[in-house]
């Protein structure tokens, strides 16, 4: 019995052996590649847009005198300057001056008004008793009432005068940085020159120009990733701030602008270029097929696709964007279809049409 088992056991191992040869071996006698396949699918991987842009602050001033004085100081290029500091500073002994000449005018005015209400009130009394005429009367009220009006002129030119004074010191109205200065300490200024500009340190943004057939794609709000030429590995994620709904006319792109924020300690720096990704919604009828199945030759990308006869075909494709084993590809051949095998191993050596054996395992 063990001997007739030991037989029934080796005749059917013999009998797998052959049917797999014959699995193996084409019309001619000669065996058959042996490929594995995967199938074609409809894409997982959304595409991305990505662009360089520069860094901006969202605040360059340009600080003018506003008076015509003298620098006393003036803030250094370089310099940060907190919100409600002075960047300039002008002498202010001049105005000050004036000031006191002013004030020494109005209480000069007000001495002369006070003695003309007395005097008016001393005339209506005798008016009254018909010791002086109407005219003598009319003559003091005048009077009086000019000094009254000429004591509201100077104290509207002291309001003047002290509204200048104001100006002799400039305040940053925001968290800054001096990033040019056009005059030093003791030159004279007049009141519309250029002192320095002053550059918003904390509030800056990228700016893209992003072509126009991509805005149905984008809206305020939406998340990008942003990251620095040489270190794509530290992406940071950020916000489209505002679109600019103005296209260029030669280069039919619109000005897209995305907040930044001066955390991780990446400290973005104006004027300096940055990458986004932009996400965008899928192609309809896009294809993805495993990284595996990709040729890259001399003469172009391939995939080969396994037939329902198991026929290789080979089929030149345009790549695009991969996410982990997947890859966006293109084509216009038939073959290519979501449920379509594509092989992964053994296509190297395949010919056009050539048949094959699929073993998947």
């Amino acid at each position: 019995m063990k001997v007739h088992s030991a037989i029934e056991l080796a005749l059917s191992s013999t009998f797998v052996v052959l049917i797999n040869l014959v699995l193996a071996v084409g019309v001619n006698g000669q065996s058959l590649p042996v490929v594995r396949v995967e199938s074609v699918v409809s894409s997982p991987v959304n595409p991305i847009l990505s662009l360089t842009g520069n860094v901006h602050s969202r605040a360059l001033l340009p600080v003018t005198a506003g008076i015509d004085a003298q620098l006393s100081w003036i803030a250094e290029p370089g310099d940060r300057i907190a919100k409600g500091e002075d960047v300039v500073r002008f002498n202010a002994q001049p105005l000050r001056l004036l000031q006191a000449e002013q004030q020494a005018l109005i209480a000069r005015d007000q001495i002369q008004l006070s003695y003309l209400n007395r005097e008016l009130k001393r005339m209506q009394s005798l008016h009254k008793r018909k010791n002086v005429s109407e005219d003598e009367l009319e003559e003091v009220q005048s009077r009086r009432d000019i000094a009254q009006q000429e004591l509201a002129v100077a104290r509207a030119r002291l309001a003047i005068i002290e509204e200048r004074l104001g100006r002799t010191r400039v305040t940053s109205p925001f968290n800054g940085i001096v990033v040019e200065r056009n005059h030093r300490e003791g030159e004279d200024v007049s009141r519309g020159d250029e002192l320095l500009k002053l550059q918003q340190a904390d509030q800056l943004e990228l700016r893209l120009f992003v072509p126009v057939k991509h805005l149905a794609s984008l809206a305020p709000g939406q998340q990008v990733a942003v990251f620095r030429q040489k270190a794509r590995g530290n992406k940071v994620a950020a916000n489209i701030r505002s679109i600019v709904p103005s296209a260029d006319s030669r280069s039919q792109t619109v000005e897209v602008r995305i907040d930044l924020k001066q955390d991780g300690g990446l400290n973005w720096i104006p004027g300096e270029l940055l990458r986004a990704e932009i996400g965008l919604p899928a192609e309809t009828g896009q294809l993805a097929v495993p990284r595996d199945a990709i040729l890259i030759r001399s003469s172009g990308t391939f995939v080969v696709v396994i037939d329902d006869q198991k026929m290789a075909h080979r089929i030149a494709v345009q790549l695009g964007r991969a996410k982990d084993q997947w890859i966006n590809i293109r084509s216009d051949s038939e073959y290519l279809k979501a449920g379509n095998h594509v092989a992964v191993r053994g296509a190297e050596r395949l010919n056009q049409g050539q048949q094959v054996t699929i073993g998947n395992s």
